[in-house]
């Protein structure tokens, strides 16, 4: 009787991977050591640089909301406001209908570059932006930089925002 075993193929590019043989008496060996072949290596690095340059392409634009907003000052954002800025929730409008800063318009920030078009708010208009914790206004923040507005600030949190409002009076 003849013994009969199966092998896989070697890995595409030069590389072997362990091989499985089975052969029919049952039993099976393994070789555990991949071996990659000299002509395969410079493949290799090419497809590691690619996947990397890759990666960093789809991450950079994510990493670019942190570089490009202000730091949440509440006080700062209120100056901003007595000087003329507008004065944007973007929290959902049951929130906002929870308690808000006097004159601020509503516009979740998923709607932030529609809302500000209905509002007739033009790109060199100053806002102020603000929802519950910072999160979501940096957010609008970064939609509105997006999208060629030249003067937005992120006022932080709503609960920030009026306890600066009540010290300064």
């Amino acid at each position: 009787m003849t013994r009969q075993s199966l092998s896989l193929i070697d890995f595409p590019f030069g590389l072997n991977h362990p091989s499985v043989i089975l052969n029919f008496s049952g039993s099976i060996a393994i070789n555990k050591v991949p071996v990659v072949k000299p002509e395969g290596v410079f493949l290799v690095h090419v497809l590691i640089a690619i996947s990397a340059a890759l990666m960093l392409w789809l991450f950079l634009p994510s990493l670019s909301v942190a570089q490009t907003q202000p730091e949440k000052d509440p006080m700062l954002a209120l100056e901003h406001v007595k000087q003329g800025a507008y004065l944007i929730d973007v929290r959902s409008p049951e929130e906002f209908n929870n308690g808000h800063l006097a004159g601020a318009i509503n516009v979740p920030y998923q709607l932030i570059v529609e809302g500000m078009a209905k509002y007739n708010l033009g790109p060199d208009t100053p806002v102020v932006l603000y929802c519950r914790s910072g999160r979501r206004s940096g957010v609008a923040q970064q939609a509105l930089i997006d999208a060629g507005y030249t003067s937005t600030y992120n006022g932080g949190g709503y609960l920030m925002l009026m306890e600066a409002k009540n010290a300064n009076l």
